[in-house]
């Protein structure tokens, strides 16, 4: 049952919570810089922000306590009981549903606050995203200053590598979606969305109920992540630490673990052959590190995360599927993998790219495919993208429709 919209008249009670110039650094990075909010007694403050923007960073100061609301039905009696709550959502159109303020926080800092009664989905969109990506000539002078290498174009007349056809499994609910060779194919929509299950299900880490995969045309049944991987398909998961890497092996080991068959020789590892490749590929990747030897664990984020390129930057790897390939790392880092992606489009290899970076998926992709509640529910070519705002906006609208529709 959908519960009725609350009165959205901003409280005038006293602050029942207020933080005032909060800052928290994490190892030398600053992830809040003096951020102020407050609760007041009766009110649904919504605390919105792209992801890395520091809203799990400012609910979890000392002066905060949050309750966990997983029904907006619920949040309209705790109101009515005059309890003051501060709500984390991606979803702007609960914002308008629920909330009596709103505050929108950027790269660690407040960037605006707003009642929600007097603001629209455009203006809390442009402060989500920010001033940068709003008017093409902000765009322009961004380029100016650090101009991307040019995108690749997906190949003319390229072959269909993937196809999901109506595939539903545990999390996914009828998923249509191509990659065509030399492509690079984004998935945007919010967090559990079903962006990440696409990937996992064709690496065969979550099976098929209905419908139908196929590679190069051929339906498939393959039974885990070994058969994938046998077929030329890579993932580079999101959490690179813990489902990329093995942080305490060194950087040879982990480049030769996907590849093990290929450096064996019988019982034995070829240690010359691993080595050597594994040379190789640090400096092809410019990987900063002392040798082959290093521990993986004793690596900057983002030689960490050309570690895990590494292992699948090899002939046999037709399909790369990328998990937030960039979260976490720095700016030059940031370049350079972007150049590994293109880089493995243009020898023909499928790119398919999760990331909740929209400016990310604009800059590096020929279509983009928009994913809510485990369904593809439009694709767009690359004259069809706007900017980062404009695809923002479009994802808040499908979901608001597919929530309707449910």
């Amino acid at each position: 049952m959908t519960p009725a919209p609350v009165d959205r008249t901003a409280s005038s009670g006293a602050p029942l919570v207020r933080v005032a110039g909060v800052t928290k650094s994490f190892g030398g990075v600053k992830a809040l810089r003096g951020v102020s909010l407050e609760v007041k007694a009766g009110e649904v403050h919504a605390l919105l922000g792209e992801n890395g923007a520091g809203k799990s960073k400012a609910t979890g100061a000392p002066s905060i306590s949050i309750a966990p609301l997983s029904k907006l039905c619920t949040v309209d009696t705790v109101v009515r009981q005059n309890v003051g709550v501060l709500y984390v959502t991606h979803r702007l159109n609960e914002v308008f549903r629920i909330s009596h303020r709103v505050t929108v926080l950027r790269d660690g800092a407040n960037v605006g606050a707003f009642k929600t009664a007097e603001t629209d989905m455009k203006t809390l969109v442009a402060a989500i995203v920010g001033p940068k990506h709003t008017t093409a000539e902000a765009k322009e002078k961004l380029e100016e200053e650090a101009p991307p290498e040019p995108r690749p174009a997906a190949r003319p007349g390229g072959g269909e590598l993937v196809a999901l056809a109506g595939v539903a499994n545990d999390r996914l609910h009828g998923v249509d979606l191509s990659l065509r060779e030399g492509e690079i194919h984004g998935l945007a929509g919010l967090i559990g969305s079903g962006r990440t299950e696409i990937l996992e299900t064709i690496f065969a880490l979550r099976p098929i109920a209905r419908g139908e995969l196929r590679l190069d045309g051929v339906a498939q049944a393959m039974r885990g992540p070994a058969d994938a991987i046998e077929k030329g398909v890579a993932l580079v998961p999101e959490d690179r630490q813990l489902q990329g890497l093995v942080l305490d092996h060194s950087i040879e080991r982990n480049f030769s673990l996907p590849r093990l068959p290929y450096f064996s020789w019988g019982a034995w590892m070829r240690r010359g052959a691993e080595t050597a490749e594994t040379e190789k590929a640090i400096s092809d990747l410019s990987i900063k590190t002392p040798g082959p030897s290093t521990r993986v664990r004793n690596l900057s984020g983002g030689n960490q995360q050309k570690v895990v390129f590494a292992k699948w930057n090899n002939a046999r790897t037709r399909i790369l599927l990328l998990d937030e390939p960039t979260v976490g790392v720095d700016v030059g880092a940031r370049e350079e993998i972007y150049g590994l992606i293109r880089e493995a489009a243009r020898g023909g290899a499928g790119v398919l790219i999760v990331s909740s970076d929209l400016s990310e998926l604009i800059l590096l992709c020929d279509r983009i495919s928009v994913v809510v509640d485990g369904r593809v529910i439009a694709t767009l070519r690359r004259d069809e993208f706007g900017d980062a705002e404009h695809l923002h906006q479009f994802i808040q609208i499908s979901q608001s429709g597919q929530g309707q529709a449910a």
